[in-house]
């Protein structure tokens, strides 16, 4: 692996009246007019290789966690994203700067500085990203085992041309979403019928007060029809009654006559006593 003296080169710009260094600086101002020209292309590099390198470890940090619930595959992706999204960055700019490299004949301080800072570069790029590699390989495998787990839980086949198809679909939470949506529908499913429960109770409550209702009305009915019963019974006792009294006043006329024709006879009766009586006084 090439020496990475970067940070050497860096602290030697910074240090022009070092008197170990003085020849040095004043060769360098001659074959270009800044160090930092050269330098400063690849400080850029130098950070985002650094962030790749903070991300793999990051991603290998969540690769560790042991329960499958506590793993956060969307952030290993986004990083793993993020990485791609730097790497393929970096690519452009080595070949950029590949096209710019002096000849392998050029031994000057520049030619020498330029070919050591980008094969250094370089061969730290490529060792990140050959480790971003590997992860992904293992983060590959890990999630094949998850998706195989969840697969075995659901109680469905899963092949591996599928499993491998979900991986490449970044579906890989497809059997966990599963259970929580049908973890979510049983749960609605239950409120509903809970609801439904409550209305038909509800409707239980008003067909017994209805029910209730109806035999408080039959047993008026019935008491009705009993008083209808007594007013018919005396109804048809006052037409009786009223017969009784028709014949009877019948009889009183009658009566009534018989009366007068006897009160008639008598006083006819009297009177013809009474005029013997006085034709007798008088003839004698």
């Amino acid at each position: 692996m090439t020496r990475d003296r970067l940070q050497e080169l860096l602290n030697l710009s910074r240090l022009p009246n070092n008197p170990t260094s003085e020849s040095h600086s004043i060769n360098i101002k001659n074959e270009y007019s800044s160090i930092d020209d050269i330098l400063g292309e690849y400080v850029e590099i130098r950070k985002n290789i650094a962030q790749l390198a903070q991300n793999l470890d990051t991603m290998r940090k969540s690769l560790r966690i042991t329960d499958l619930k506590d793993f956060n595959s969307s952030k290993v992706e986004a990083l793993n994203d993020q990485n791609v999204s730097i790497g393929q960055k970096l690519l452009t700019k080595f070949r950029e700067l590949r096209q710019t490299l002096p000849e392998d004949e050029d031994f000057t301080l520049e030619a020498r500085m330029k070919r050591t800072l980008f094969h250094g570069m370089h061969q730290e790029y490529i060792n990140v990203w050959t480790s971003q590699e590997e992860f992904l390989q293992t983060y590959e495998a890990k999630l094949k085992k998850k998706l195989m787990l969840h697969s075995k839980i659901m109680n469905t086949v899963q092949s591996e041309e599928e499993v491998e198809e979900l991986l490449a679909n970044k579906t890989t939470s497809l059997f966990v979403n599963n259970i929580l949506e049908e973890t979510e529908k049983e749960r609605r499913l239950l409120r509903d019928l809970y609801q439904r429960h409550t209305e038909l109770q509800k409707l239980e409550n008003s067909i017994k007060e209805v029910h209730s209702l109806f035999i408080r009305i039959q047993n008026l009915v019935l008491e009705q029809n009993d008083r209808i019963q007594m007013v018919e019974f005396h109804a048809q006792q006052a037409s009786v009654h009223v017969d009784k009294g028709a014949v009877e006043l019948d009889k009183a006329h009658t009566l009534k006559k018989r009366g007068l024709k006897c009160k008639m006879c008598i006083i006819m009766w009297s009177i013809v006593i009474l005029t013997i009586l006085l034709v007798i006084a008088v003839i004698f």
